[in-house]
């Protein structure tokens, strides 16, 4: 699978990357797919943030 630079900067730049890979490759499936990638991993991370926030709040009511 050819790798462009474009592809690593706009994996670097996060959700700023999905909308330029949508913009940028447009008909092009690859970049659809990294752009789907970026979206999928940036709501990941919040869901994984979220889970630790419960746990502490949970931690914090359970110790009072």
């Amino acid at each position: 699978m050819y790798e462009s630079p474009e592809m690593y900067s706009l994996a670097q730049d996060g959700q700023r990357g999905s909308v330029a890979a949508n913009t940028n490759w447009v008909g092009n499936a690859e970049g659809v797919a990294n752009a789907i990638g970026y979206a999928n991993a940036a709501v990941a991370t919040l869901a994984g943030v979220a889970v630790v926030v419960l746990a502490v709040v949970g931690a914090v009511f359970t110790v009072k």
